[in-house]
C-alpha cells in the first residue's frame, strides 16, 4: 500500500500543480509540531480563506524565517497568485518569512491573530486545519520521515477528496474552480486525469 502512495500520489501531485486554483486574497497560516522519523518536527501549513484550500504544508527540523518562507514559496506555487493579506499568530520568524517570500511582489499586509474564534481576524482557519491533519497523523501513527508521501497524499486528500460541511459538502478544490474529482471514486479520477495529462515523454 505504501508503495502504490508513494507512486500514485507524486503523479496526482504534479498533476494538481498544473492546475490554477481561483483563491481569495487572504491566507491564514500556521505551524504545529508533529512526530517525523521518530522526532519531533515542524509542520507548516498555508491555507486559503475563500476556499479552505491547503495551499502548502512543509515540514522542517527548524522553526525559522527560512523555514517560514519555504512554506510561503509554496502556497505561491500552488495558488499561482499574491495574496493581500496574510494572517497568522505572533510567531517571531513569520514576518520575515513572508518578507522574503514576497519580496519581489511586495510584501502583503501581515495582520496578527488575536485570541478567540470570534475575534476579528482570529486565525481559526488555520488552526482547525491543524486539528484535521493532527488526527489524521495520529491514525497514521505519525510519519516516519519529514519526506514522506503522506506528508502531500494528506493535502491531496483534504483539497480534492474530503467533502468539507462548512462548505456545503464541496471539497476545497470544487469552492476554487477545480471540478476535476466529482465522481464516486475521487481517487480513481483523479489519478485518470493526471496520468492522461502527464507528457508522453513522463509516462
Amino acid at each position: 500500500i505504501l508503495r502504490r502512495i508513494q507512486k500514485y500520489s507524486k503523479v496526482i501531485d504534479e498533476y494538481a500543480k498544473t492546475l490554477k486554483p481561483e483563491v481569495a486574497d487572504i491566507w491564514h497560516h500556521d505551524e504545529m509540531k508533529i512526530q517525523a522519523g521518530g522526532k519531533w518536527k515542524w509542520l507548516w501549513n498555508v491555507m486559503d480563506h475563500g476556499t479552505r484550500m491547503q495551499l502548502a504544508s512543509e515540514i522542517s527540523k527548524t522553526k525559522n524565517e527560512l523555514d517560514s518562507m519555504r512554506a510561503f514559496l509554496k502556497a505561491k506555487e500552488i495558488a499561482k497568485a499574491i495574496p493581500r493579506e496574510i494572517v497568522t499568530d505572533k510567531m517571531g520568524a513569520t514576518p520575515m518569512g513572508i518578507e522574503r517570500a514576497f519580496i519581489v511582489e511586495g510584501k502583503p499586509k501581515h495582520t496578527v491573530a488575536l485570541a478567540g474564534a470570534t475575534t476579528p481576524h482570529a486565525n481559526e482557519w488555520a488552526e482547525r486545519l491543524n486539528n484535521t491533519v493532527r488526527e489524521r497523523i495520529k491514525t497514521q501513527r505519525g510519519w516516519k520521515s519529514e519526506n514522506t508521501p503522506l506528508r502531500e497524499g494528506q493535502r491531496l486528500y483534504y483539497n480534492f477528496i474530503r467533502e468539507h460541511g462548512g462548505l456545503n459538502g464541496l471539497t476545497p478544490a470544487e469552492m476554487a474552480g477545480l471540478r476535476v474529482a466529482s465522481a464516486e471514486n475521487r481517487w480513481m479520477e483523479l489519478l485518470k486525469r493526471a496520468i492522461n495529462d502527464r507528457p508522453m515523454s513522463r509516462r
